[in-house]
């Protein structure tokens, strides 16, 4: 068992119930999680290396009994190179001098390759049947081309300002984007036709999203551009209240069920009922 320092709360209590469910969130001195213990009484914990890399996650039963056990190892860099699964199935990473993920091998022993160019674009990979797949870059490192094992091209079409406009699917058809003079996305057109519209606050906030079928959904924002009210294309209503930190106060969802937020000196998230 580990010795965590201090701990939060978190009492939230089902739709129609009048029983809170709690469950416990440990953390040690830096702040890290290291333990959560649910309604039932079983729980987890996380341990951590001395440079702060998640070592092990374990589950335990009410008793304390280990159920299940998960361990990550590392390289002198930091780099996650292999992880062992409760079922001792092992995932191994390897990486070039650059860290660079070169090389992902899973359970199977079956491995997908990655090879880069100079500056570090994907060009190749190899899946883990020996399919291979290339991808072309223009002179702005954004890809214009994608080539899949049966031979089959997917194009990237592109404004002056970089924004992608276009996609050419290997069978030809074409899905379309578009975007205002600041570069935001205001439209969206599949394969297919369906059209979607975005429209947005002098913030660049999203207020309005008009989805394939023409239903609309919009969106308010306070003066510090966080969401205060939703209303779908139903119209129903999840409005959100904040305190003078910033910090997410009540929130009442569309069926009108509401949650408090409770939070210690530190900030710490210590009670969600």
């Amino acid at each position: 068992m580990l010795n965590p320092v201090f701990c939060s709360i978190t009492a939230q209590t089902p739709y129609g119930s009048d029983n809170p469910q709690t469950t416990q969130f440990h953390y040690d001195a830096l702040g890290r999680p290291v333990q959560a213990i649910r309604p039932l009484g079983d729980y987890t914990e996380t341990e951590y290396d001395a440079v702060g890399n998640r070592r092990f996650a374990r589950r335990y039963d009410r008793n304390g009994t280990l159920l299940e056990e998960s361990e990550y190892e590392y390289d002198a860099r930091g780099l996650l190179t292999r992880t062992t699964d409760h079922m001792g199935s092992v995932t191994q990473i390897t990486y070039d001098d650059a860290g660079r993920k070169i090389e992902q091998t899973n359970p199977e022993g079956q491995s997908v390759q990655y090879d880069y160019d100079e500056v570090g674009n994907v060009v190749q990979t190899i899946d883990a049947m020996g399919g291979l797949y290339r991808f072309y870059y223009d002179l702005n490192n954004r890809k214009v081309r994608s080539v899949n094992p049966l031979g089959e091209t997917t194009a990237f079409v592109y404004d002056p300002n970089g924004n992608q406009t276009t996609v050419i699917l290997p069978d030809q058809s074409t899905a379309h984007y578009f975007y205002d003079a600041v570069n935001r996305k205001i439209g969206e057109e599949d394969r297919l036709g369906f059209l979607q519209l975005f429209e947005y606050d002098a913030s660049g906030n999203m207020t309005t999203h008009t989805d394939a079928k023409g239903y609309a959904s919009t969106y308010e924002y306070d003066a510090a551009n966080r969401p205060v009210k939703i209303i779908d294309a139903a119209g129903h209503e999840i409005t959100v209240t904040y305190d003078e930190a910033g910090r997410k106060l009540q929130l009442t969802d569309a069926r009108g069920a509401v949650t408090d937020f409770l939070y210690d000196v530190q900030g710490n998230l210590i009670r969600k009922a």
